[in-house]
């Protein structure tokens, strides 16, 4: 890995952790045992890192999914993927936290299509709802939402995983029943 790739690496994990606000270039310098003329002489200013890390979260994203398309189930498959990609999607949400930037909400779009994509077979499976396209795509579109505002750092846990998936499985249960009634 480069320098300049090491720099990249090690922002976007920053962010992951710590979220958007709370990068700047001395403390990642730190973090790099570089120093800030280091960062300028690979990015030049700011702006130009931030494209690159989104760049890579677009990449990251495009991985993800081709992993998620791979999954035969929702569980335990899907969620092993997402434990191990915890990264890319707690920067995900850094993304959905700040999109009133223009640049962050069009990734988060971008990103968030292709995990779609992704997922919405299994998630047409995992909720029993065939032929009900419309209504599971808008169903995961408030899920996701819930779920980046609910995940940490430190409750993105199997187990955390595990209960959230039971209590959206549980509200679709509800739904189907007053369906019927």
């Amino acid at each position: 890995m480069t320098k300049k790739q090491q720099w990249l690496v090690k922002g976007y994990t920053f962010i992951s952790e710590h979220g958007m606000g709370k990068i700047n270039i001395e403390l990642l310098a730190a973090r790099m045992g570089s120093s800030k003329s280091s960062f300028y002489h690979f990015y030049g200013n700011s702006e130009s890192f931030t494209t690159d890390l989104l760049n890579y979260h677009l990449q990251q994203s495009k991985e993800l999914a081709i992993k998620i398309k791979a999954c035969d189930k929702l569980k335990p498959d899907m969620m092993n993927v997402f434990l191990d990609n915890k990264e890319d999607i707690l920067f995900h949400k850094q993304l959905r936290i700040n999109r009133e930037n223009e640049a962050y909400r069009n990734c988060f779009k971008k990103a968030y299509q292709k995990i779609e994509d992704a997922m919405l077979d299994k998630w047409i499976v995992h909720l029993e709802l065939p032929n009900q396209l419309l209504f599971v795509k808008a169903f995961l579109n408030l899920v996701v939402e819930n779920f980046l505002l609910r995940i940490t750092k430190e409750n993105f846990t199997y187990s955390w995983l595990e209960e959230y998936i039971r209590e959206i499985s549980y509200l679709v249960i509800q739904l189907k029943t007053v369906k019927k009634n």
